[in-house]
């Protein structure tokens, strides 16, 4: 399996879909003085805006092939110095530290340096013999109606374009059988299901062709739809064939903060230049001795900007949406760990993979009278996200 700068994070909001509109076939005669249309031209507009807002978008009349002549931006390294003034004077800094005892620097990876704009080669969207998912000779008859399981026709590639699919359907199973494949396109594409069964191929992307356009992929069913044996394709993408996603490319994923972090501050310094974006989401690590459900100091926010500084060649600042709520501590013995969490592909759960036994879930410690909590045993036990499982051997 080849996933990268791809996340599985736990919650999407679900949305009602919503049933085509079709205006009345029978023909009405209609004058000037009719009580609900007092002129024919006004009664055509209303008709033809009932075709326009209802008609379903998965069609191959409303949808042609997106054509990828205009795509996002790629990620970009800062190009501008924080003002001197907004560095924190008295504070120790430290760069090249991993908080290592033993030198592992063989294992780490290696860095890299992702281009801006990199060539798009070997794109499966872009090979031919392609069929489009909204034609309906692709499917001998008629597109995938929303909550239908989906076959993909054997020995087909089957390509998905940005108006292929109502984003408000929730498909049932999605099978692609060996020796076809289901491809995405570079364009802003939201596929929902209550599973995918890949025994071909699932691509969107390819390393040398990476998306830079937002991919979502919300998994739809509850902990009770999940039946024993547990099949890994219910709420989920069971892959036997071959999956490959490879979305914006940013580096590092993670890094250390160069000096501590006060309570209050705005601006995070870290070890590693970075080309994360404006919009993204950060979380900064704890440095408590405790960090539980019931107590952590685990924080997350946005980005407002990434600016270079005169620290250090190697050190950036975030700019926050927000100040920190605690410190973090980052000094020569060991830094709080700062990751980004947005990757511009996204396969997640719906809105019922959330736990719903939340409330009430600290409990105090009844021995030695110190107060001291930890987190309840029977609570947070009816969560139920989506997942992605590569079986077999390769």
């Amino acid at each position: 399996m080849k996933s990268e700068n791809t996340t599985v994070p736990t919650k999407s909001p679900s949305k009602a879909s919503k049933k085509p509109v079709v205006p009345p076939t029978t023909t009405t005669t209609m004058t000037a003085s009719s009580p609900s249309c007092f002129m024919w031209s006004a009664c055509m507009t209303v008709v033809l805006l009932a075709v326009t807002l209802f008609s379903s978008p998965a069609s191959s009349q409303t949808c042609s092939r997106d054509t990828y002549t205009s795509l996002p931006a790629g990620a970009v390294f800062p190009t501008d110095t924080l003002s001197a003034t907004l560095v924190p004077s008295g504070r120790a800094l430290t760069t090249g530290h991993w908080s290592e005892v033993a030198k592992y620097s063989k294992y780490r990876p290696a860095k890299v340096t992702p281009a801006v704009s990199p060539p798009a080669v070997d794109c499966p969207h872009l090979q031919s013999g392609l069929k489009d998912w909204h034609n309906p000779t692709t499917w001998g008859g008629s597109v995938p109606a929303n909550g239908a399981n989906v076959n993909i026709p054997a020995a087909t590639k089957v390509l998905v374009s940005s108006c292929s699919i109502n984003a408000s359907f929730v498909f049932g199973t999605i099978t692609v059988p060996a020796g076809s494949e289901l491809i995405f396109g570079d364009a802003k594409i939201s596929v929902s299901a209550r599973g995918f069964n890949v025994l071909g191929a699932l691509l969107i992307g390819s390393p040398t062709c990476r998306l830079r356009n937002k991919v979502t992929i919300p998994l739809y069913g509850s902990r009770g739809a999940q039946a024993l044996p547990a099949a890994s394709q219910v709420k989920g993408i069971a892959v036997t064939g071959r999956i490959d996603i490879h979305g914006m490319q940013y580096f590092p994923t993670w890094s250390r903060l160069a000096m501590t972090a006060e309570a209050g501050d705005k601006y995070l310094f870290m070890q590693d230049m970075v080309n994360w974006q404006p919009g993204q989401s950060v979380f900064v690590t704890t440095t408590e001795f405790k960090d539980a459900r019931d107590w952590h100091r685990n924080e997350v926010r946005k980005i407002v900007k990434v600016w270079k500084t005169s620290l250090d060649a190697t050190v950036a600042a975030i700019e926050l949406d927000s100040p920190l709520a605690y410190k973090h501590y980052g000094g020569r013995e060991y830094q709080a760990e700062v990751g980004l969490l947005s990757r511009n592909i996204v396969i997640q759960g719906d809105a019922s993979s959330e736990p719903t036994d939340t409330a009430n879930a600290t409990c105090t410690d009844p021995v030695g009278g110190t107060g001291s909590t930890y987190p309840c045993n029977d609570k947070y036990l009816t969560g139920f996200g989506g997942h992605v499982q590569v079986i077999g051997e390769g």
